[in-house]
């Protein structure tokens, strides 16, 4: 994650534990993630949360 510019942290932001049982992450300002997200938004490229989940099922092989 760290590679990407996603932090692990527990409360999800800077400054807690980045491992653990309940874990969140926060994005790195100016990082990797951050850079992709605004050029895929910026090209005008959107993605609607039931399509996420229809593309989470189909990969985990569950009808739909």
């Amino acid at each position: 994650m760290r590679r990407v510019g996603l932090v692990p942290s527990d409360p999800g932001g800077p400054g807690g534990k980045q491992t653990g049982q309940q874990m969140d992450h926060f994005i790195v300002p100016g990082g990797p993630f951050e850079e992709a997200a605004r050029k895929l938004v910026g090209d005008g490229y959107e993605l609607s949360w039931s399509d996420a989940a229809l593309r989470i099922a189909d990969a985990a092989g569950k009808p739909r």
